[in-house]
């Protein structure tokens, strides 16, 4: 089942060249992926009846043609696998003329919220998804990110209250914020990138102070994003 909604690019999406940014792209497919299961009894304001969540996992993003100020676009999503514990979701930003300007695929765990713990999907879930297996936004499955053994620069980094989401953890989006401050300013001027990887592997919250590590592997930047003490990988963003 394909789940869209209208979105319009305002002044706050926009990025180098004026165009829309990788961070809002992103807002627009979370959003939309709230909301598909908001429809569906999943959502938010169901958390305090059904003790759910979906925690992301991954992100991979690709960006065939960047929308300008002002575009009308609509952005949609579908569930393409729910297996078990994990569910399989892509993502699509449609022009007006009906041209892919963006695509995404994303990685979600099933979360008991009472006693964070990943949960089996019953078949309930999976009814209501109707998942589309054979409806892929980009082709294949989700690759993995290795950290990288050496750096190049890093940056510090205290969390701050406005990094933290309704989860008391730092907002999965924002990591690639942290990502773009670490990039040196040769790599950042290349800006904007039209492929972003995301792999998540650790919560981050208040109070912590991480580190951001930089290294260009094969013509890609890639940061890890570190604990204090670099003993606990938190994600690792790729960028090309």
């Amino acid at each position: 089942m394909i789940f869209e909604e209208k979105v319009r690019t305002g002044a706050k999406d926009l990025e180098k060249g004026n165009l829309m940014g990788n961070k809002a792209m992103l807002e627009a497919f979370e959003d939309i992926a709230g909301r598909h299961s908001d429809s569906l009894g999943y959502g938010l304001s169901d958390m305090s009846k059904t003790h759910i969540a979906w925690l992301l996992l991954d992100w991979e993003l690709k960006v065939i043609d960047r929308p300008k100020y002002g575009a009308e676009l609509t952005a949609r999503t579908w569930s393409r696998k729910i297996d078990k514990f994990y569910g399989i979701r892509d993502f699509e930003l449609v022009d007006s003329e009906g041209k892919v300007r963006a695509a995404a695929l994303s990685r979600w765990v099933l979360l008991n919220t009472v006693k964070r713990s990943p949960m089996r999907a019953d078949s309930e879930m999976e009814e209501k998804f109707q998942s589309e297996p054979d409806r892929h936004a980009l082709p294949g499955e989700i690759t993995k990110l290795r950290q990288p053994l050496d750096y190049s620069s890093e940056i510090v980094y205290k969390v701050q209250r406005r990094d933290i989401d309704i989860y008391g953890h730092v907002h999965n989006i924002y990591y690639l914020d942290m990502a773009m401050e670490a990039l040196p300013e040769e790599a950042y001027s290349l800006r904007p990138f039209d492929s972003v990887k995301i792999v998540y592997h650790r919560e981050i919250k208040l109070g912590d102070t991480i580190r951001c590590r930089y290294s260009r592997v094969d013509g890609r930047h890639v940061v890890a994003i570190l604990s204090e003490k670099a003993s606990t990988l938190h994600a690792v963003v790729e960028l090309c």
